[in-house]
């Protein structure tokens, strides 16, 4: 689900060559105001992002609400899931379906690429991991409190 938000973003960004000389900034606001759609659908969907599962989880050990050995099977699972989720992603539904294969998309994608793998430093690239994973966490742990205060509300 993620990856549907990246996959706006690239294709707004991309496809908006004429707007991005005129105003690259606009551009770039648009790209950031889509790509979050990814993490709603996972969230109102009531699915698994293993970064956010990374808070989650540990919390729930710590708290003994869970066996400490249910731990790394939990990660193991989220992991791999999300990962044949990626690629079936990636293959299926971007790849053989071209959605991406024309310009101006082709030049985007390995610019943008080329850009995020080689101009940070490394430890750039992680403290915007760090960030980003943050800010999932943020939006993870928000919709669980109105979940339970829904449920209390309910119940009152």
């Amino acid at each position: 689900m993620l990856s549907f938000g990246g996959l706006l973003s690239e294709v707004l960004q991309g496809g908006a060559a004429g707007l991005t000389a005129s105003n690259p900034g606009i551009v770039k606001i648009l790209g950031g105001f889509v790509f979050p759609v990814g993490l709603v659908m996972i969230v109102l969907q009531g699915q698994e992002l293993l970064t956010s599962n990374m808070m989650v989880f540990p919390m729930a050990v710590a708290k003994q609400a869970v066996p400490w050995w249910s731990l790394p099977v939990n990660w193991v699972i989220v992991f791999f899931g999300n990962l044949a989720g990626s690629l079936f992603f990636a293959a299926i539904l971007v790849h053989y379906t071209g959605i991406v294969s024309t310009e101006p998309y082709i030049t985007f994608i390995k610019a943008f690429a080329l850009k995020k793998a080689h101009d940070p430093h490394w430890h750039q690239i992680f403290l915007r991991g760090v960030g980003c994973n943050w800010l999932v966490c943020i939006a993870v742990w928000v919709r669980a409190v109105f979940l339970v205060r829904s449920m209390l509300m309910d119940w009152q």
